[in-house]
């Protein structure tokens, strides 16, 4: 079965099986692996009836169809990358570098 998911301006697709993912929680958890938005923030409506899903709620017992749509409500975290050469300050350079360093 697949589901479809709507967070943001993206759609995305994820096969599902209730065997593999049998809680609230572990829906949560694979959504967090798509799109980086951690657990705590999510808040997932479309697959209840009344409001946002629960970590503890079992998903055999929502009947959830094929191609349903979900959605997903939440901010992703950010990833800051290192700089990839190391950052060097003129005034940590030796005084003979730093005269062709100032240009």
């Amino acid at each position: 079965m697949k589901l479809v998911i709507k967070w943001s301006t993206k759609t995305l697709e994820m096969d599902f099986d209730e065997e593999s993912i049998p809680t609230g929680l572990a829906l949560k958890q694979h959504i967090q692996k798509l799109t980086n938005v951690p657990v705590e923030r999510q808040k997932i409506t479309g697959a209840t009836k009344t409001g946002f899903l629960k970590d503890d709620q079992q998903l055999k017992d929502l009947k959830l169809k094929d191609n349903q749509v979900i959605k997903v409500i939440g901010s992703a975290d950010t990833i800051e990358e290192a700089p990839k050469e190391k950052i060097i300050f003129a005034e940590d350079l030796p005084e003979d570098e730093k005269e062709a360093a100032i240009v």
